[in-house]
Order: structure tokens, then sequence, then C-alpha cells
């Protein structure tokens, strides 16, 4: 019996869960614990874990993935109970969580210390209580010390209260031999935004660069302001620097940041400037100006460091430069790891990891590590302050090293308010480990609401040393620090499938990334895994594509296809491979694809999944072609025969036309970019089973050539479906409009202009309608809104309106609270209705389809 995934896959529930579950606030607990770069989503590889282990009979998605029926779940519990599955790529873990959340035995393989160490301390039980009990013994032994240092004078009360944030700006030197000035490199002057209610407008905090004092003002940003302490007036919105580069104040030259760092060669110099605090005693909660109090305490920390360096505990590393693919630490003129800390966070960072070190527990101290580490991406200044939303922004907000000119230093113990410091994140830590005790599965109707679904499961793993171990029972997880290329601690035929995340080309470097946490972890572990005795990350077999590094395609696919034939090597003969994959050019996807070809698998389904974030996509420019892809294979048998090229194209148009038709039959609610990969994904199988003895004229059909074939087949198709279904008495623009332009966001011009060389419309007539912008080799449509003042111009003016500017002035109308009878009853015809019941379902757009409900109230009446 085939496994459910081979068959058919619950699209468009996984997306609906997906859209809540992607931004970072959507997220388990558990997948808060530490950072790692690129995480999938959790409800997508669950999915996958149970539509790959199930059989098309068992398997029932709505039962299986919320556990509500009790009968049910002794079936699937005694199936998953049997499955050994593997994870070559198993980063931050979601595979190895969600596995062993459904009761399944999990191997994860990594070849980075700080992954493997994240996703044990995700799995591994603890004592809660004993957790909470030794974060008060902490805050007693060294937490209310470095609170000191993050002390100011309340400008309310005067009473002494807790600084949450500093803010701090790099000093440029101006070129300018008559000048040298210092230039503070400010981007803007303003500190935060206040949200505007319905009882106040929109108002803003604003540093004045000449007295350096706050103030407050409901006047935008971007308009000139007079200071109300000093009467200074300036637009603070117009910093001192723009696009990499700063003008002086006093001479108004301009130059390069990066060419002042270099001429220095250092690190630019800071000066704090402002303070977000808070006060125990008032409740004032808001920003103060820099004072000479501030200063002499953040010297007196900075003076105990000097004193106490040699012997305090902080990374000692150089920041690796030979065969760095992010130079930007580097140019800026940072050599060691340390040197993106000021001297306050060296000193109570230090202090804080040395008090932990002490902690006598091993598993109690490795989840303080975990947190400590944690923290450390919110407490050093390479952290920016976000003014919408006023809280700390991550250096690892982005999957890179970024510089930056102004930082904000957090308080690293932490206060009643702000994210990221150390208590924080130990509260992260009981989070996750709370969700392990009762997991929970969020449910999301169609409208969107949400509800959370107890699952009665448990996290909880017993890790074992050794594959015997696992097979005997005595544990439920194994896991590995190595490179995947080899797996000779797996027998040949032990796993049942194999479900992971590999790395992709160029898109992250791992490795680089991780040294920022790796070498504050290896102070307190390179004495107790062997992973960690290096002080700096594995770089060497890390299978990605970097130039700088010597790593090119070759180096990348010849990896990752190592890794595929030990997947084929340790899997069971009936067993699967499901992974994911992020994709966005034909070429990339058939490189991949020829990789798993090449160890020895055939492709047997490809599913498209909006796992991160949903991209507005034209299904006539392949190339565009931005989303994740679910990619299922089985092993190959032994292809001997040829196969001509163009006969099995025949065969794969006639799948194509029978997949299209029970696609769009059985799963209505598919985008037409969902049912293009899926149907590419089914017609590769019928080529991946005869692969690599697949030719025409005498050579081999190559992968990237078979992918160009089949989509051009699948594209064709799909239009003409499109064309069937667009209703009869469209006029040619509204007509073009639906075939080419609804529900996308850019369009490519090469490719519309084609399309109009035999129409009586031409591009000019599609920009004078304003239903499109733009004169690159992007074309954008228009949306509906913004054509309302060209629509109500036209029907002012006694223009004619097409079926298209009809529609969209009927949803400028509802959109605006506006009556549409006055419009429908007289413009209201067969093919009014089918066009706005089409554009419902090319955009999911309710407005449309409120509309549609108020023509069927009016044929009613």
């Amino acid at each position: 019996m085939a496994a459910y995934i081979e068959k058919d896959f619950p699209i468009e529930e996984v997306n609906r869960l997906a859209k809540k579950e992607a931004p970072v606030g959507g997220r388990k607990p558990i997948y808060n614990l530490h950072k790692w770069w690129a995480r999938r989503l959790s409800c997508v590889f669950r999915t996958i874990i149970l539509s790959a282990a199930l059989d098309e009979e068992c398997f029932d998605w709505n039962k299986a993935y919320y556990k509500e029926f009790p009968d049910y779940n002794r079936l699937i519990h005694d199936r998953l109970n049997n499955i050994i599955i593997l994870d070559p790529f198993m980063g931050g873990g979601t595979t190895i969580v969600e596995g062993l959340k459904l009761g399944c035995k999990m191997v994860g393989v990594d070849i980075q210390p700080v992954a493997w160490f994240t996703v044990k301390k995700e799995i591994e039980p603890v004592d809660l209580a004993a957790l909470r009990e030794t974060l008060d013994q902490l805050e007693q032994a060294i937490g209310e010390d470095i609170k000191k240092y993050y002390r100011t004078t309340c400008p309310s009360c005067n009473k002494q209260a807790d600084v949450m944030y500093t803010f701090w700006v790099k000093k440029a030197t101006c070129p300018n031999i008559s000048c040298h000035a210092e230039v503070p490199l400010f981007s803007s002057y303003r500190i935060a935004t206040i949200k505007g209610t319905k009882k106040r407008k929109e108002a803003y905090y604003i540093f004045c660069p000449e007295c350096k004092s706050v103030f407050e003002t409901n006047d935008s940003f971007k308009v000139r302001t007079l200071c109300p302490s000093c009467g200074y007036s300036f637009i603070p919105q117009q910093g001192t620097v723009s696009r990499g580069s700063f003008t002086c104040r006093n001479c108004g030259l301009k130059s390069k940041i990066l060419d002042s760092a270099k001429s220095q060669d250092e690190i630019l110099p800071m000066e704090m400037y402002v303070q977000e605090v808070y006060c125990t005693h008032c409740k004032f909660k808001g920003y103060k100006k820099i004072t000479d109090v501030d200063i002499n305490l953040y010297e007196s920390a900075k003076q105990e460091f000097d004193t106490l360096k040699d012997s305090l505990l902080f990374p000692r590393q150089m920041i690796p430069e030979e065969g760095r693919c992010d130079p930007r630490p580097i140019n800026y003129g940072y050599q060691y790891f340390y040197q993106m800390f000021n001297e306050r966070q060296l000193l109570c960072l230090s202090r804080l990891l040395e008090q932990i070190l002490k902690i006598e527990d091993e598993n109690i101290r490795e989840f303080f590590l975990i947190a400590f580490s944690g923290s450390v991406d919110y407490n050093n200044m390479f952290c920016k302050y976000n003014a919408s939303y006023r809280n700390m922004q991550n250096l690892f907000s982005h999957h890179a090293f970024w510089p930056t000119d102004m930082a904000a230093e957090n308080n690293v113990w932490g206060t009643d308010f702000g994210k990221g410091t150390f208590k924080n994140s130990v509260k992260k830590v009981i989070a996750s480990k709370e969700y392990c005790d009762a997991p929970y599965e969020t449910e999301v109707d169609a409208d969107g609401n949400t509800r959370k679904i107890q699952t009665r499961e448990l996290i909880e793993a017993v890790l074992v040393d050794s594959f015997e171990e696992l097979e005997l029972g005595k544990g439920n997880v194994l896991l590995k620090c190595q490179t995947s290329e080899y797996m000779d601690f797996l027998p040949d035929k032990s796993v049942d499938l194999v479900i992971t995340d590999p790395p992709y080309c160029d898109n992250v470097q791992y490795a680089e990334l991780a040294d920022f946490f790796h070498v504050w972890l290896w102070l307190g572990l390179n004495q107790t895994y062997e992973c960690f005795q290096s002080e700096l990350s594995s770089k060497a077999r890390e299978i990605v594509k970097n130039v700088a590094a010597g790593k090119d395609d070759d180096f990348f696919t010849d990896g990752l296809t190592q890794v595929f034939t030990e997947c084929n090597r340790v899997l069971k003969d009936g067993g699967l491979v499901a992974f994911t994959f992020h994709h966005k050019e034909n070429w990339a996807w058939a490189s991949v694809l020829e990789t798993v070809l090449d160890s020895d698998f055939y492709i047997k389904a490809v599913y498209p999944i909006h796992a991160e974030s949903e991209t507005s996509t034209h299904i006539m420019n392949v190339e565009n072609i931005q989303y994740d892809t679910i990619i299922v294979c089985r092993k190959r048998e032994l292809v001997t025969e040829q196969v001509n090229w163009n006969t099995l194209k025949d065969t794969i148009y006639l799948k194509a036309q029978e997949d299209l038709l029970r696609l769009e039959e059985s799963h209505p609610d598919m985008s037409e970019i969902d049912i293009f990969v899926v149907t590419v994904g089914k017609c590769l199988e019928e080529y991946s089973k005869s692969y690599p003895k697949v030719v025409q004229g005498g050579k081999t059909v190559t992968v990237e050539q078979a992918v160009n074939d089949i989509s051009e087949i699948v594209e064709q198709l799909i239009e003409d479906s499109r064309q069937r279904n667009v209703p009869v008495g469209l006029d040619e623009m509204s007509r073009f409009y639906l075939l080419n332009l609804v529900g996308k966001r850019k369009v490519s011009f090469n490719e519309l202009n084609r399309k109009l060389l035999n129409l009586s419309i031409t591009m000019d007539d599609l920009r004078n309608a304003q239903l499109v912008i733009g004169r690159g080799e992007q074309i954008e449509p228009v949306s509906e809104t913004d054509r309302e003042k060209y629509l109500k111009g036209r029907l002012d003016s006694g223009g004619t309106l097409t079926y298209i500017d009809k529609l969209h002035y009927l949803y400028c109308l509802y959109a605006n609270n506006q009556r549409l009878e006055t419009y429908i009853t007289p413009w209201k015809d067969n093919t009014l209705t089918e066009t706005c019941q089409l554009l419902f379902e090319r955009t999911k757009d309710s407005v449309y389809q409120r509309i549609q409900r108020q023509f069927s109230q009016m044929q009613l009446l």
C-alpha cells in the first residue's frame, strides 16, 4: 500500500496553518529556544511525517494532525511507534521535534555543534521547578550586581529607574584637512513612533542633535521641527548618513563611512545619546537624555573590565577572514568577536557566564548555557532599536553580520520591560519546556480564527549513543554532530523514512553565522563534548556554495549527492525520502533534482507549500517562481532500456492533462501556481523513472532540459484551461486582464508585449486605462483602489466602462462603505456576475465574494 504523500497532500489545510505560524510570534515555544537560521515550519513537517508514515486507507489529516479521536489515535500510534526517521540536515530540529512528538524514533545529524546542542536541549527533559529555583539563585548571586550597571535617574520623579536600552551612535572623522570634525552617524533623529489611537494621532520622540535633549512632537518627523529646549530648527528624518555616506555638519563634505573606517584602521568610536528607562516608583516608561551620571556609570564598568579582563570569561577568538563569505565585520575593522560588544556588556556577560558554570547539575547548567547563548544575540553592539515597534532588534534578525551606525545596548539581566534580556531568555527556555510537557496544535478555520488543541503528546527524549540501542528500545533519539556524507553508524536498510530540509547553495552560510554563538558556548562546553573542542564552527565539509572558500557549484552538488547516496544506502527498500526545497529558477530546481536522481532515487511527487511568505508569481514566467516545495522520492530500480524523449513527452502530455483535470476538480481552492507545481511534479515522476536512459537525437536528455520542456507543457495546458474558463461576452481589455494581470504584483514587460501582438489593444492602452504602471522590465498591475479616481472620472464624463472597470469601481464603493445598488441595477448581467466570481476565485479577495452575494440578493428581489 502506497503512503498517502505519494498520491496527495493536504495543501490547502497546511497553507492555512502556515500563514499563522510563519510570523515569529506564531511559532510554537519550543522553536524559540535558540536562534537557528531558515527554520521550516512545524505544521509542514508534522504533516509530511504523518502523510509519509500512513497509507492511503489509514490517512485522515484532521484526525491524525489534532489527535482528537481516541480509536484513531491508537491505530496511528502503533504505526508511528515502529518507525525510524532520519534527518541528515537537522539544523534547528523541526523534523526531530515533530517526529518525537508523534512517537517515532529519530536520528538527527548536523555538522554544526550549535545546531546539535540546540536540538539536544529542545528535546531533553528538565525539572522546571529546579530551573525557576536556579534562576532565583542566579539573580541573587550575580543578577543584582549586573542590574546596578543599568540604573539612571527617572526624568519624571527623580528617583532611581532601570535602564531598558542605551542608544549609541558611531562617529566618523571628516577627511577635510581644514575641518577634521567628528560627525555622529545618525541616519535620522527619530527615536521612536507613538502609535496613533482613536483619541490621539500618531506622535514621535525626537533627539535634538544640537542640545541632545529628547522631545515629543505631533508633527511628522519628515517636516522641519523646532527643538523646544534650544530652538534649533531641523528635519528629524534627515540625519548625517544616507546610503553608506555621511555629510559633515561643519563643512558639508560628503564621504564614505567605509573609507573613514579603513582610514582609521580600527572600529569607529561610539558615544551614547539617549536611554529608554522604566521607573518602578512612578511607572514612567520613556526616553531621557544622557547625563554625566550615565556616562560615569558606564566608565566605572569600563574601568572594572580593564582591571579584570585577563581573568574574565569572554571569547578571544579572531573573526575568521580567510574564506569568509560576509566580509562586512572585517571591512569595518572588527578583528575579534569580543569587539562586537562594549566593555559593560563583556563585563556583565562574563560574570554571568562564570556563575552559570558553577551550577552543579549538568542538565540545569546546560539549559542556562543555551539561555545565555540566546541572550547574546540581543546583547551586542550590532543590535538596533526598532523605532516603529519600540523594541530591540537582534543581531540575527537578518542572515548576516551587519555593523550598525546606531546601536542599542540592552540591559543584560533585564528589568520589568525589554526584549532579549537574559531573564527573558530563561523564560523562553521555561516556555519551551512547558510546551514539551503539553504540546498543542493550532486549528485555523476558513475565516482565519484560531484555537489551540491539546494533542496529549509528549516531547521527551531518551538519548542513545548508538543505533543498536535505538533499535533495542533503550532510547528514542540518536543525535550525531558530524557530516552526513558518511553515516557509517547506520547499518544498510535501517531507517524507514528520510525527512529533511537540505541547505540550498549559497542562501545561508550556517557555520559563518554560528561562530558568533559557538565562541561563547565553547567556553562552557569544550571540556564536555568532542564537537566543541574546536574553538570555531566546522567549515571544511559544510555543504554550501562559498566561492571565497573555494566551494563552487560542483562542491555543493557533489556533497549533496554523497549525502543522498548515503540516505539511499540506509533507507529500507520500501522507504521514502521527503525534503523541502526553496527555489526560484528552473536551473536551480533541475540541479537539486539531478542530485537526487544521481543518488538512485526517482521523484514520486512534488507539492507547493507557502511556508514562510506568500509570493505573487506569474504562471507564464517560470523563472520568477518562488515558494517552498516538498519533493517526495523512492529508490529507483535499475533502468536498462533507452526511452525516446519525444515519445515520453507524449505520455507526459496526456498525464499532465489528466492530472490537471483531477486537481481542478478535487482541489478547487488551489491557486494556479500550486496546480502548476503539483502537475509538473507528477510529470517529472515519469521522466525520473527512466533517468538517465532518456534520449533525444542520440543524446541524453538532461534534467534541466526535462524540467524546461515539462514546464512548457504544463504552462500551455493551464493557459488553455484559463481561456476556457473566461466568461463569454467579455470585452477584449477585460479578457486580457483576467488572463494575464489579475492577482499579480509584477509581470514581465516582454511577456505582456508578446501576448498583445495579435490584439487590438496596446501597452499604452493598458497604461492609459490605469490597469498597469511602469516602463522597465517589470510591469506592475494597478490595484482596484488606486484606480478609483480614474474610474470616477470616466463615469462623471460619461465614458464607457469595461467589465473590469465596473467591478473595480464596485470594489472601491464597497471598500468605502458606499451603497452598490445604484450601479448594480443597470450594470448587472450574466457576464458581470461570472467575471466577479472568477475574480474571487483568482484573487481570494472576500470583497468580490461579498459583491457577488449582493448580485444574488438583487436577483431574489
